[in-house]
């Protein structure tokens, strides 16, 4: 395991050239001070219930942020967005199409029985299902088998460069086989619960209400600082805010924005991290005036990122340039050379420009039909939505704003048919992206994927082979090349319209201290250093 440690206070981006001025000037953090000890119990706050814990079914990051500290991957996801081996002990690609892993000896499931290859490829198989939301990174692969007890074999039908960076994911988390097998469906719910290998195990999960993790006294790793973490869903923004406040809730990642204010004001303390999420409109299937490539481009123009970085999001938001930010480049600084030149000509999304968004709309034929943009209520999403049509009235385009809750937006960004029939153009969608490559994004536009989440079915053919270019190697400045070429062409015709990247956003009370405060939460184990801020504990 790598050890947590605080990070230096780092202000704006290290990359050369014009992006260092695209952040805000917040303090980043890759963790909170180490905790002191332990403590019986402690409470934290979800956004809302999970749908399922069912790793290949998780979507939600309210659901990963359990399932995170229950299960566990061949490759954990490290707060400062580095990889590193966690039930794997190795990894070797023995051919462009062959990896090789050594599996981690003697870990036990819950049950006490230990883990063997047979698991993981079972568990990483169960992702071939059109049904798993993870299958699009299982796309090449042939066939995934134990090749020893302690060894399983990733046959792929072509070389894939993305597969081995993004098994961090919560799709690929190792269940065990025959208990799965077994419960069937109710694998992940209430009443099946996990059986997998991490430093916590679930419980009790009493719905409506809250999930409880109870410390895992055979983890193989180290051991869980505090005992029991009691999970609370609260949908509603306010009630987030004063429940933090108010000590009821010790802590919670994605704390709605318009709390920042409040929160820094109290006595615990705010924190924001790296984050690999991106905020997008995205054109649905749908016939209208979004099919035409200048409305697309008119309304990406209107948009006032800095605007809804600095109000919505008290600051806490890199407004976005192309579909992914400077984050996603990572630290090779010849990656960070390929990217930077097209985030540095798109400088006309750097702040709205109303005339040429005009002429772009009258170039359209100044279109009357309504556009209908569905959005999540009640939080930032919903002040976005409202900016966003606010700034097209300016150009004469009519936005109309049709509002669902969390869970029912969550639902129709699986279904992309469904969006077509509720009527929805434009739909308001968090992505993220998993790994610190660009390519883990644009990928998503390859026809050979099929991903559920290119709504609109974008496909250019240019574009198409260098992605599937940029697939085939495992040369990372060669794919970076290939992955920016085709990012200029895609951001022609923006499939996605990029927002804001928000912040990861954590507040703990005072009382509590000791997790990561980066995109890692969502991925891998962050709850077993969480403890107490002083002296004493359980």
């Amino acid at each position: 395991m790598v050890p947590l440690a605080i990070a230096a206070t780092a202000v704006g981006l290290t990359a050369c050239g014009s992006t260092a001025s695209t952040e805000a000037e917040v303090d980043f953090s890759v963790a909170t001070p180490a905790a002191k000890s332990g403590v019986k119990e402690v409470s934290w706050g979800l956004n809302a219930e999970p749908s399922t814990l069912d790793p290949i079914y998780s979507y939600n990051f309210y659901d990963d942020q359990v399932i995170a500290n229950v299960c566990e991957s061949l490759y954990r996801l490290n707060p400062d967005l580095t990889r590193s081996p966690e039930l794997a002990t190795s990894a070797k690609r023995t051919s462009p199409t062959t990896w090789v892993y050594d599996i981690r000896k003697g870990v036990k499931f819950f049950d006490g029985n230990e883990m063997t290859a047979e698991d993981v490829a079972y568990s990483l198989l169960r992702n071939l299902s059109p049904e798993s939301y993870f299958n699009l990174y299982y796309t090449l692969v042939k066939d995934i088998k134990a090749t020893g007890r302690y060894q399983v074999t990733v046959e792929l039908k072509k070389p894939d460069s993305l597969w081995n960076q993004v098994l961090p994911v919560t799709g690929s988390s190792v269940i065990e086989k025959a208990w799965a097998e077994k419960e069937g469906k109710a694998v992940g719910t209430p009443e099946g619960g996990l059986m997998c290998t991490g430093p916590y195990e679930i419980g009790s999960w009493t719905r409506g209400s809250n999930i409880t993790l109870t410390r895992n006294p055979d983890y193989w790793g180290k051991a869980a600082l505090t005992p029991k973490i009691a999970f609370h869903f609260l949908a509603n923004p306010s009630a987030q805010t004063e429940a933090l406040v108010g000590g009821g809730i010790e802590g919670m990642f994605l704390i709605d924005p318009s709390g920042i204010p409040r929160l820094q004001a109290s006595p615990g303390h705010v924190y924001f991290g790296r984050n690999l999420m991106l905020n997008y409109l995205i054109p649905t299937a749908k016939k209208g005036p979004l099919n035409d490539t200048k409305v697309r481009q008119a309304l990406a123009l209107v948009i006032d990122r800095p605007a809804i970085a600095k109000t919505i999001y008290h600051g806490a938001a890199q407004p976005m340039r192309t579909l992914v930010t400077p984050t996603i480049w990572g630290n090779d600084p010849k990656i960070k050379k390929i990217y930077e030149p097209e985030w540095n000509a798109l400088k006309m999304y750097a702040s709205p420009d109303i005339e040429k968004a005009k002429q772009l709309f009258e170039a359209a034929g100044s279109p009357s039909e309504t556009i209908t943009l569905a959005f999540p209520t009640g939080g930032a999403e919903q002040q976005i939505a409202e900016s966003v049509q606010s700034s097209a009235k300016q150009i004469g385009m009519n936005i109309a704003l049709k509002g669902y809750t969390y869970t029912g937006i969550a639902n129709l960004y699986y279904e992309p048919e469904a969006q077509v029939k509720a009527g929805i153009d434009l739909i308001y969608a968090p992505f993220d992206v998993d790994a610190t490559d660009p390519f883990a994004l644009y990928h998503t536009f390859l026809r050979s994927v099929h991903s559920i989440y290119n709504y609109s079915g974008f496909y250019n053919a240019q574009a198409n082979k260098l992605l599937e270019e940029a697939q085939a190697t495992y040369n990372d400045v060669a794919r970076a090349e290939k992955t920016a070429a085709a990012e200029k062409i895609i951001m022609k015709y923006l499939p996605n319209i990029p927002l804001v990247s928000p912040y990861v956003m954590a507040y703990l009370n005072e009382s509590v201290t000791g997790t990561p405060t980066s995109y890692s939460v969502y991925w891998s184990s962050w709850a077993n250093q969480l403890g107490a801020s002083g002296s004493g504990g359980s």
